[in-house]
């Protein structure tokens, strides 16, 4: 598998070699448009291992998008509160003191799991933002 240049990214490119292994969603998060690029870590030709860190992204939008997240999951919290007492349950219980498939289907019908992905989601991208590993040597 030819490598070859990988992408000039600032005034930094990065090259692969034959025992590099390439993780594709680092490198389109890292060489997306709208990032800006705050530092760059490497110098060209430089040899890289696993777990270093390659460069830092601009962190603000997605922290943006974190507090974003958690603001909705809040939001999403109440009304999944709301539902919950209404069906006289006891939210320091385990599952909420109803009947475990009502539980799911209340946690399910007001959002709170897509919701709490959303978060989860935003969390990585954010935890993303600083670039480790784009190259791993697997040997």
């Amino acid at each position: 598998m030819d490598l070859g240049k990988f992408q000039k990214v600032a005034e930094v490119s990065l090259d692969l070699d034959e025992e590099s292994a390439y993780n594709p969603h680092i490198a389109s998060t890292l060489l997306t448009p709208e990032r800006e690029l705050l530092k760059v870590y490497v110098r060209n030709g430089q040899k890289v291992g696993a777990g270093q860190v390659l460069a830092e992204l601009d962190k603000s939008e997605w922290q943006l998008a974190l507090q974003t997240a958690e603001n909705d999951l809040a939001l999403t919290r109440e009304e999944y509160i709301k539902e919950v007492i209404d069906y006289g349950g006891d939210l320091s219980q385990a599952n909420a003191g109803i009947d475990p498939v009502l539980h799911e289907r209340i946690r399910v019908r007001k959002g709170l799991k897509g919701v709490e992905l959303k978060v989860q989601q935003a969390q990585m991208q954010l935890d993303w933002a600083t670039a480790p590993q784009c190259f791993n040597n697997p040997r």
